[in-house]
Order: structure tokens, then sequence, then C-alpha cells
């Protein structure tokens, strides 16, 4: 959430968010301070009030930047066809898991 508070402050507008327990999404955006205060009250991102819970694969979602932080290998020889991003930035260690991607 550090990344979405940051690119928030530069004018960008968070659509989804991936955590391990849930994903949300809200194309009018999401308030990362809004969402943080939920996350240290419930200890989770799920049924946060400013965002639709969903099961759909964020990862591919149409959007400017795709920010795969925390989780290594997200994106793989098998789904990198499917991420509809303009740019993906690393966030975490090692997110793809192919030097070819």
């Amino acid at each position: 959430m550090h990344t979405c508070r940051y690119f928030d402050r530069a004018g960008a507008h968070i659509i989804g968010v991936i955590e391990k327990d849930a994903a949300i999404y809200n194309s009018e955006g999401i308030d990362p301070k809004a969402l943080e205060e939920w996350v240290n009250q419930t200890g989770s991102i799920k049924d946060f009030p400013g965002a639709q819970n969903t099961e759909e694969n964020l990862l591919h979602y149409s959007c400017d930047i795709l920010i795969p932080c925390a989780v290594e290998k997200v994106i793989t020889s098998d789904n990198v066809n499917d991420i509809k991003a303009k740019i993906i930035v690393e966030g975490a260690k090692l997110h793809h898991d192919s030097p070819r991607i």
C-alpha cells in the first residue's frame, strides 16, 4: 500500500489492489489513505467500502501501470500475453519467472 500512496500523491488513479487474501477494484479510484485505515482496523483489504471485492484476476485488467509488489513471480510465461498494462514496474525482487519476459 505504500506504493499506492506514492503514486496517488503523484496524481495516479489507483483502480485495483491485490493482497494475499483478497482483491479489490474500483474504476473510479481507490483512496489509499482510507484503504490503509481499513486494513489497520480489519487486518485485510477485503470488504473495503471504497471498492468491490473481486475474484477476477486484476493482472489482466487494462491499466496504464501495473506494479507487482511483494509476491515474486506473479508474471509467468503462461499469463504474460494476458497482461494489458502499458507499463510494468517491478515492485518485488523478481516479479516474473523468465529472463525473456
